[in-house]
């Protein structure tokens, strides 16, 4: 009964609309990598915004809503691996800034053009800034991280930090939006002095925005250190990552590109997060093994492990001397909800079944390693 209620209110929506909210959603995970499609990130948000005209803003939400879910479950669905109700909660979660949005612009449609090239770039990165910090923050798949491979666009990052390409891409889709929209009703590009200066404005930002970038890239690099550093990606699936079986292989493996590595003689050799397949308080010869590796290769090594102390578990990093030596570790002090906490654990008891280990333990502070590839001796 529930269900035919839902359908009969939300049926008109589930036509042109829902097709329009799904192919946003897919050029956007397209921008991404694997896809890697960067450009199509400037117009990924057209069709969303088509579907929510003419919409009241729980409808707008709505469809916001449907496309941050299939959007956020094709860039996230490795998370899977990790846990399959938590990356199922966190999809859910996420997909309501999308929400959120779609609602935000049903209440913008009455403003002018010029306004909403303005609202709704706003908006969006005001999203973008509370989910990378609300309950820790999940700062990623932001627009801006699509552009990684567009190097004069991102070098405004100095200045603005991501937050600031990320304006700038939705500005770019509103623009072209409002232009589009202009053209279908009239069959001319411009029939206002509105959307003319839409795009002057626009152009006139990227046009800024790209002498910025040249101007910085054209800038001869100043070496400030003569640091040479090797960084090891074993690519080991998530799913076998921390089965016991796995371990003595994920470890050779290590060990055999780190070999390769050494022979380049770098100053630094760095493995990924939680690379240290054992619990080293439970097992603590592996731990043994890999200072006797590191002091045999005389390069210190910068790795990932989780840490137990004082009943707390911690996603650490460590630094090894080039003798085997531990230098001193890192507490990562961001979390990720549902891969290393679970949001309002003690208000929702059946959460406890999402992820088998207890919560890690959010580091106390930031920590600068030395430069101990500079000292000539070490403890």
């Amino acid at each position: 009964m529930i269900l035919k209620k839902f359908f009969r209110r939300f049926r008109p929506l589930f036509t042109i609309r829902t097709g329009l909210c799904f192919l946003t959603a897919l050029l956007l995970i397209l921008s991404f990598p694997r896809a890697n499609v960067w450009g199509l990130c400037w117009i990924a948000l057209i069709p969303l915004m088509i579907a929510l005209d003419e919409q009241r803003p729980r409808k707008a939400f709505f469809l916001g809503y449907l496309t941050g879910v299939v959007f956020f479950g094709g860039t996230l669905y490795w998370f899977i691996h990790v846990t399959v109700l938590g990356a199922v909660c966190l999809i859910l979660y996420l997909a309501t800034y999308f929400g959120v949005f779609g609602m935000g612009y049903s209440l913008f449609a009455k403003r002018n053009s010029l306004a909403k090239l303005f609202l709704l770039p706003s908006l969006w990165v005001a999203l973008e800034f509370i989910r990378g910090h609300l309950i820790t923050g999940f700062g990623w798949v932001f627009l801006s991280h699509t552009q990684y491979k567009n190097l004069p666009i991102i070098q405004i990052a100095d200045i603005t930090g991501a937050f600031g390409v990320s304006f700038l891409i939705v500005m770019v889709n509103v623009a072209m939006k409002e232009i589009l929209a202009s053209w279908m009703k009239t069959r001319k590009l411009f029939t206002t002095k509105e959307t003319f200066r839409t795009l002057v404005i626009v152009n006139g930002l990227l046009m800024v925005v790209l002498l910025y970038g040249m101007s910085r890239l054209a800038r001869p690099f100043k070496e400030t250190a003569n640091l040479k550093v090797a960084i090891i990606q074993a690519n080991i699936p998530q799913e076998v990552k921390w089965e016991p079986e796995a371990a003595p292989h994920i470890m050779e493996k290590y060990r055999i590109l780190t070999k390769r590595a050494v022979e380049s003689r770098p100053d630094l050799i760095i493995w990924p997060e939680t690379a240290f397949p054992w619990y080293i308080w439970e097992i603590p010869e592996p731990f043994e093994d890999l200072k006797d590796f590191v002091a045999g290769s005389k390069t210190p090594l910068l790795f990932g492990l989780v840490t137990y102390v004082n009943e707390q578990y911690f996603n650490s990093a460590m630094l090894f001397s080039e003798k085997g030596h531990v230098i001193q570790t890192y507490n990562k002090l961001h979390l990720v909800p549902f891969g290393e906490y679970i949001p309002l654990r003690n208000v929702f008891p059946f959460l406890e079944n999402i992820v088998g280990i207890e919560d890690f333990t959010a580091g106390k502070k930031h920590t600068l390693f030395p430069a101990i590839f500079d000292q000539g001796d070490h403890p």
